[in-house]
């Protein structure tokens, strides 16, 4: 899928779910593309940025996400 094909994904889906624009810029979206995000992940960014997320904050609890409990021993130790 190339950037625009991305982009034009991306706002057919945020249409499906009842968006009636995007809150996303073309420059967020081309950002998640040539980052490799899905466009399943645009969609939760843009739902967290929707609700007041900044967009960098939203982009970081995608990574969260992917943490399990394991990953936190470290910093409880310290």
């Amino acid at each position: 899928m190339n950037e625009s094909d991305y982009i034009t994904e991306c706002y057919k889906g945020l249409a499906y779910y009842g968006f009636t624009q995007s809150p996303l810029s073309i420059a967020e979206l081309v950002y998640l593309y040539r980052e490799g995000y899905s466009v399943e992940d645009a969609y939760s960014v843009a739902c967290d940025v929707n609700a007041e997320v900044s967009f960098d904050d939203a982009v970081f609890n995608l990574h969260e996400d992917d943490r399990g409990p394991w990953d936190y021993a470290e910093e409880y130790e310290r």
